[in-house]
């Protein structure tokens, strides 16, 4: 169910929900680019302060989640 408030009304409409099947086979990876992409994750000069990275508080020893969360 999705409900929806606004300041005049409440609704509620059915979501549509859809089966998310896993991709078959072996994926492809591009070395070149996941070895960039681990840098990006890991560079913290990327962010507002230049202190702090996606690592700082995406774990993936615990699948990216926040640690905070």
């Amino acid at each position: 169910m999705l409900f929806v408030c606004t300041a005049s009304s409440v609704s509620v409409a059915k979501a549509e929900v859809e089966l998310v099947l896993p991709i078959e086979g072996d994926p492809v990876v591009d070395v070149k680019l996941a070895r960039i992409g681990w840098h990006l994750f890991r560079d913290p000069n990327l962010s507002s302060n230049g202190k702090v990275s996606c690592e700082s508080c995406h774990n993936l020893q615990t699948n990216g989640a926040q640690n905070t969360a």
